[in-house]
């Protein structure tokens, strides 16, 4: 689908509609919401050749059917904010610390900062031995009100195996909480998904480093 138009070419439609109004003067029989509905038909009609919309493509949108069809759902990854928080980890006092973009949150009587990567660090004691990919394309951050009825893991300290853990996720309504450390803990859970709903994650916030060019020990600490 091509962008929308500009805003100087919807104006300059308009009015080419409204001068040829005035240069071929519509029947004066005709009432005033006649009259003012075929304008409007003409300037959709002009709106929709200039944009080169289909009529299938106008009607997915009226009927509010999904504009485009893929056998895969995608995960959006903010990479760079994981990657600024294992470098921080590692430099010494006094440097300058790279920054992690948060999210205000709201818990239960306040409302914090927070971002996607304490979900990960913070996230239960059962998916401990989870990989960062596999978090991102099976776990999401829910609320408690979103599923009041849905079964919660407790998070002992007793860790599972993944098979075990596979076996488990059979029904996709198993919920585990945070780590106490969390700062939404009292408000907020884990869904983890089975692996039929596993998600591809979608890289963004910029291009991945390469090897062979750029800084080289960026491109180490992100890989």
């Amino acid at each position: 689908m091509k962008p929308g138009l500009k805003t100087h070419a919807i104006f300059d439609c308009i009015r080419s509609i409204f001068q040829h109004s005035r240069e071929h003067p519509d029947d004066p029989q005709r009432s005033r919401k006649d009259r003012a509905r075929k304008l409007m038909t003409q300037m959709v009609n002009v709106l929709g050749a200039k944009t080169e919309l289909g009529s299938p493509m106008i009607c997915t949108y009226l009927l509010r059917l999904p504009d485009h069809y893929t056998n895969r759902v995608f995960a959006t990854f903010y990479w760079k904010s994981f990657v600024a928080e294992a470098r921080n980890y590692w430099k010494a006092d006094g440097e300058s610390l790279d920054d992690v973009k948060i999210t205000l949150k709201k818990g239960q009587n306040n409302v914090v900062g927070i971002s996607p990567v304490e979900d990960y660090i913070h996230r239960p004691t059962q998916l401990e031995d989870l990989s960062l990919y596999d978090w991102i394309s099976l776990c999401e951050h829910v609320s408690n009100k979103s599923s009041p009825t849905t079964s919660k893991k407790d998070t002992g300290d007793e860790p599972i195996k993944l098979d075990d853990l596979d076996n488990d996720l059979e029904d996709r309504g198993d919920l585990y909480n945070f780590s106490r450390d969390h700062p939404l803990h009292e408000s907020h859970h884990v869904r983890m998904s089975p692996d039929k709903d596993k998600k591809v994650p979608n890289f963004v916030g910029g291009m991945l480093p390469r090897k062979d060019r750029g800084d080289r020990e960026y491109y180490c600490a992100s890989m």
